[in-house]
């Protein structure tokens, strides 16, 4: 009996060493979500001072998907190719030659809202501009 007792004791002692020593490709991997901050402010006028707002949100994703994310957004086309024509209820007025731009840390964005993917402390700024 004391054979069968001193078996049982070491197989649970194997099972548990095992368990607890595994090799680390046989544990299980937790994903990691990467968060970036990023700072946005949305101007209707091309005059006046509105701080910036922090967000954060995962890596990889868009100022537009951002943008859409913090208020109501309308374009047209989608994806890389929108083009935002209202924020917030704010829709930019063709007959004035107006539409919304963006800027990225202080620059005027070279591609379109769609395809900037956001970099950790980008500054967007969204405002009403004149062609």
């Amino acid at each position: 009996m004391k054979k069968i007792i001193v078996g049982f004791l070491a197989l649970v002692g194997a099972v548990l060493l095992f368990y607890f020593s595994r090799p680390f490709f046989l544990q299980e991997k937790k994903p990691t979500i990467k968060t970036i901050t990023v700072y946005q402010k949305i101007l209707k006028q091309k005059t006046g001072h509105q701080p910036f707002n922090e967000f954060s949100l995962e890596l990889g994703k868009t100022s537009l998907e951002l943008l859409k994310k913090t208020v109501p957004v309308k374009t047209k086309g989608e994806g890389k190719n929108a083009f935002v024509i209202m924020i917030n209820n704010y829709e930019a007025d063709s007959n004035k030659k107006e539409y919304w731009s963006f800027y990225v840390n202080g620059q005027y964005a070279q591609v379109g809202a769609g395809s900037y993917i956001l970099k950790n402390n980008d500054r967007i700024e969204w405002k009403i501009d004149t062609y």
